[in-house]
């Protein structure tokens, strides 16, 4: 029975590492342990006053700020730069258009010196 009991326990607190939403008590009553309030209290008294367990809180939530912010920055980077592409392959559409409108102006004028000469000629 004890071993079954420590595998609630397990789960209990494995529940609480993945839903850090979830406090200890309600993981515990979800999985059928009773546990007393005041030990909720006691273990959670206990930890606060373990500098080594503090640091390492606070080092953790660094390291995930961290990561936080660095994946943040890469989506916007991201998000810049597909933007920046977009601009380029517009411009270069708009630049292929004007490239063309230019030939057509070229080979209008080139029609109209022709026909020019021919009625100066006439």
């Amino acid at each position: 029975m004890k071993d079954n009991n420590f595998d609630r326990i397990i789960a209990a607190a494995d529940k609480v590492l993945m839903f850090p939403s979830t406090t200890l008590s309600d993981a515990c009553s979800e999985l059928g342990i009773k546990v007393p309030s005041a030990i909720d209290y006691v273990a959670g008294g206990f930890l606060c006053q373990s500098p080594v367990l503090l640091l390492a809180a606070w080092a953790f939530g660094k390291y995930k700020k961290n990561q936080r912010e660095k994946a943040e920055k890469d989506r916007m980077k991201n998000e810049v730069i597909r933007k920046q592409q977009a601009i380029i392959n517009k411009l270069k559409s708009e630049n292929q258009l004007n490239q063309e409108e230019i030939k057509n102006l070229k080979d209008t004028l080139k029609m109209l010196e022709s026909i020019l000469n021919q009625v100066n000629r006439a």
